[in-house]
């Protein structure tokens, strides 16, 4: 009697967690639906399918819905194929095209200034070309000229020395603003002949401190070189082309800066890096000394 009991509450207690659904005949008591019932019973619409999208996000679309999207991409594919709209998409772009064309006389424009002061361009660039040049030259053989004597691949350290030049060539010029502009150039002239010297010691005694020391002289003899050029086309040229003054002297000290290195490069490939590297820095040194004594002639 105890254990026909106990059957009897068994029975009520699994009957009450039951879902409330039609209890099928000739059953004890409920059966709980399966999953696949509840999302067919969920997604079930009366006016039609669903289409379910997984991808990238999980969202639902009716098919009405999914074809008012996808209509107007098909009616724009099957347009563009038809020969007269393509035809005259072609005319078109070729408005286009030559609308932005330059004028043949035009169509390629150096920049430059007034014929008045170009000397004065011609000879700031004397001294800044030369000195972006020793600049871009350190910036070329450095990195690998220091990776090879520590004997490491770690980029790191070539960072850490491109940084230290661009931070002396950025950091002089708040320095130095006070100077006069003779000042300027006399000082960018002597320290970018003392970065070659450290340059060209440091390639024959493999020595990493001279190294560095050309790469910081390098960026102080660019810096005081810039903001002398730029200070003196700002006092001299006139206001409407001093951009363009500004773009030329940028231009011509880029011209130097990429055609001597190259040239360094060949020629230490021909007598190797020591005499090569000599060779380059006695001809910065002479070319930036020349452009300082020739730009602070009064």
């Amino acid at each position: 009697a105890g254990a026909a009991a106990a059957a009897r509450r068994r029975t009520a207690a699994e009957a009450s967690y039951a879902p409330n659904t039609p209890t099928a005949p000739n059953t004890p008591h409920a059966r709980a639906p399966h999953w696949r019932e509840v999302v067919e019973g969920a997604t079930a619409a009366p006016d039609g399918p669903v289409l379910v999208i997984g991808s990238p996000f999980l969202w639902w679309m009716r098919v009405g819905e999914l074809r008012a999207v996808l209509a107007p991409v098909v009616a724009g594919t099957a347009a563009s194929a038809q020969p007269d709209i393509a035809a005259a998409r072609r005319f078109v772009r070729a408005l286009d095209a030559a609308a932005a064309l330059p004028s043949p006389r035009r169509a390629v424009r150096i920049p430059s200034v007034p014929r008045p002061h170009r000397r004065t361009l011609l000879l700031s660039l004397a001294v800044f070309a030369p000195a972006m040049t020793a600049t871009g030259f350190v910036l070329s053989l450095g990195p690998s000229l220091l990776a090879e004597l520590l004997h490491t691949g770690n980029r790191a350290l070539a960072g850490g020395m491109i940084f230290l030049l661009f931070a002396a060539a950025t950091g002089v010029q708040f320095a130095v603003r006070g100077l006069r502009v003779r000042t300027l150039f006399r000082l960018g002239a002597t320290l970018t002949t003392a970065s070659m010297a450290a340059l060209v010691l440091a390639t024959a005694t493999t020595s990493v401190p001279l190294l560095l020391a050309a790469a910081v002289l390098a960026g102080l003899g660019q810096g005081s070189s810039q903001l002398g050029g730029l200070s003196t086309l700002s006092a001299r040229v006139p206001s409407t082309r001093l951009a363009e003054a500004n773009a030329a002297l940028t231009s011509g000290g880029y011209l130097m800066a990429g055609v001597l290195p190259v040239a360094a490069g060949y020629l230490s490939d021909a007598v190797g890096l020591t005499a090569g590297t000599t060779t380059f820095g006695i001809a910065v040194a002479v070319l930036v000394t020349a452009g300082a004594a020739a730009a602070t002639r009064r």
